[in-house]
């Protein structure tokens, strides 16, 4: 993310994905207070050559399938994704290497967030980073 939420966002969900086939992904999901998704939501496909293609909010679809609580801050994260491409005919489940990856900014952001490592299996393995905030 390269600016700070608009007034009716509460967060980002956001996914840096390499495949095991030599293929990535970039999205994010811009939650809305509301509890709807933010239109802005998108992200990239690129593929083995280099070519890439930009995915809308209506390519993908990301559903967490589990929850972590924060012993620090009592924030309650997801903790496991499901990332869904039809479009691309993937199907991947993405789950924290460690669950407790918690950073605390409260001296520079006065935030705190949640980011880290995983593991990513499905249609294709490979790894993730992902970054959450508004929890």
């Amino acid at each position: 993310m390269s600016r700070g939420l608009g007034k009716g966002q509460a967060g980002w969900d956001w996914f840096a994905i390499q495949l095991d086939d030599n293929r990535e992904i970039m999205i994010y999901k811009l939650r809305n207070k509301d509890g709807s998704i933010d239109p802005n939501s998108s992200g990239t496909f690129i593929y083995q050559n280099g070519s890439y293609r930009h995915l809308s909010r209506h390519d993908f679809t990301i559903t967490a399938s589990g929850h972590y609580k924060s012993k620090k801050t009592k924030a309650r994260y997801p903790s496991q994704w499901e990332i869904m491409i039809p479009s691309e005919n993937l199907i991947l489940k993405i789950t924290p290497l460690i669950q407790d990856q918690e950073f605390l900014a409260t001296n520079s952001t006065r935030n705190s967030y949640w980011e880290g490592t995983c593991k990513v299996e499905g249609t294709v393995n490979g790894r993730a980073y992902v970054e959450m905030t508004g929890y």
